[in-house]
């Protein structure tokens, strides 16, 4: 049992760590082992925040112009090619132009649940990010062996060329997004297919759903804030459910106020450190 939920307690960090292409928050940290926010996918838009006083252009404004056609979405059904993919994921990581570095306080309050066993834990600690790819989270009091894997906090968009990718409207509250569904070509473990919904104005994610092949899924689901022109995590909701292994999971994220472009040292991100 202590290896399931090890297990599970892992999927859930891993998920909470994502390197901004796009996001970050302010929220007080809530004590309750209960969910800190309703889950909410807000369709990839951005609550609002006192903007600086000369702002440069948003990147929660859709393209206009000579610039909006630069770059055509494919018509809906078909398959994506490998360019094309890699241009809508560059377009996701280009939208917070200038955030070189950044730090900010992270509270996640999850419930595991194994067999009939229900394990409630809070965790805070702060998230570490370097432009273009480093990335780090540090919990307090987190569990002993976690300490053993500094840098398994992460999550970072698929490389195309190992997956065959279709492009779908999106629909209901994502009727501002477009949805990719990735079926793997090679060997992915268990993993049956990943679909990611992206707002079409923003480039933000609002939520993606990886599916495994014995029914179970991982469902995450994004909220966004805009701080000093640049667009960020507010909140984070997973759901997790492997019905073979008998294992459940919720967990709720809260991205703190953020410190921008002071300078993180690179020695955060190196082993032990």
């Amino acid at each position: 049992m202590r290896y399931h939920l090890i297990i599970l307690t892992v999927a859930c960090f891993i998920l909470f760590s994502v390197p901004c292409y796009s996001q970050q928050p302010s929220v007080s940290p809530s004590p309750s082992v209960s969910p800190l926010v309703s889950p909410s996918t807000d369709n990839g838009t951005i609550k609002p925040e006192q903007p600086r006083p000369s702002p440069s252009p948003s990147v929660s404004q859709p393209l206009q112009g000579k610039e909006a056609k630069k770059f055509e979405l494919p018509p809906w059904g078909s398959s994506v090619r490998q360019s094309v993919a890699k241009q809508i994921f560059q377009k996701m990581r280009d939208a917070n132009s200038g955030l070189n570095d950044y730090v900010c306080p992270l509270t996640v309050a999850a419930k595991a649940k194994y067999s009939f066993l229900e394990v409630p834990f809070n965790l805070e600690g702060h998230y570490y990010f370097k432009s273009p790819d480093k990335y780090r989270v540090k919990f307090e009091k987190a569990p002993e062996f976690l300490s053993k894997y500094p840098q398994i906090f992460g999550w970072s968009l698929p490389e195309p060329s190992e997956y065959t990718i279709k492009i779908f409207e999106g629909t209901d509250e994502y009727s501002r997004c477009f949805m990719l569904r990735l079926i793997p070509v090679i060997g992915r473990g268990d993993l049956q297919k990943i679909e990611m919904w992206i707002n079409k104005d923003n480039w933000l994610f609002p939520r993606q759903l990886y599916s495994y092949r014995d029914g179970g899924f991982i469902d995450v689901k994004c909220t966004y804030r805009k701080t000093n022109d640049f667009n960020l995590f507010d909140t984070m909701h997973m759901e997790l459910n492997f019905p073979k292994s008998n294992i459940k999971a919720s967990a709720d994220a809260l991205y703190g106020e953020y410190i921008i472009n002071q300078g993180v040292s690179d020695q955060i991100f190196e082993q032990g450190k």
